[in-house]
């Protein structure tokens, strides 16, 4: 194998061994491509069998690379994101997303409802405040009303016995008037009885 050969990716298959400590096989598949073109002579395939009794830790693979670098190469490949993967995590966004929005929804429904209701509660104050308000208005016209009416009536009256009254005082004047000439006519008339 020549330095120009890339191994573009490692593909590892898990078999369950029946086994009472429930080991592992781990089968390791290296793809080498030539000057990246794919040939079947370049392709080799390098299979490593390892028995692993801790699951969690991954397998010493002692090929011509470092064993970190097989380790990076099979948690790389491990996690890499799937079609399925990202459907199934754009679905489940979107679903986390659409119970925030109904959430978000209820509660400004909530909010909306509380402000109703407060506001309700004000116009009916205000209501009742503009209907004891017109209650007591009306009852004040209604007495100034009643007042002016009867003031009005006591006026009148008093303006009919004035009349009255000056017209018996204007016939009390003419008879005083007419005594009057009566007694300037006898006073003269006595006078001349005088001479």
């Amino acid at each position: 194998m020549n330095n120009e050969i890339n191994i573009r990716q490692l593909l590892y298959y898990k078999k369950i061994i029946p086994h009472t400590q429930s080991q592992r096989s781990i089968t390791l598949m290296s793809h080498q491509f030539s000057q990246g073109r794919l040939s079947v002579h370049s392709q080799e395939d390098l299979r490593l069998s390892t028995n692993v009794t801790n699951s969690s830790i991954l397998p010493q693979i002692n090929l011509r690379y470092s064993s970190v670098h097989s380790q990076e190469s099979i948690k790389s490949h491990h996690t890499a994101p799937t079609p399925f993967t990202q459907i199934q995590c754009f679905i489940n966004k979107s679903q986390k997303t659409i119970s925030e929005l109904r959430l978000q929804t209820q509660q400004i429904k909530q909010e909306i409802s509380i402000i109703l209701e407060q506001h309700e509660q004000q116009i009916q104050e205000l209501q009742s405040q503009l209907i004891s308000g017109i209650q007591i208005k009306y009852k004040q016209l209604k007495d100034d009303n009643i007042n002016t009416i009867m003031e009005s009536y006591r006026l009148k009256k008093e303006v009919v016995r004035l009349i009255k009254s000056k017209s018996q005082l204007l016939e009390d004047v003419d008879v005083l008037n007419k005594r009057i000439t009566e007694l300037e006519s006898i006073l003269q008339s006595f006078k001349l009885d005088l001479k």
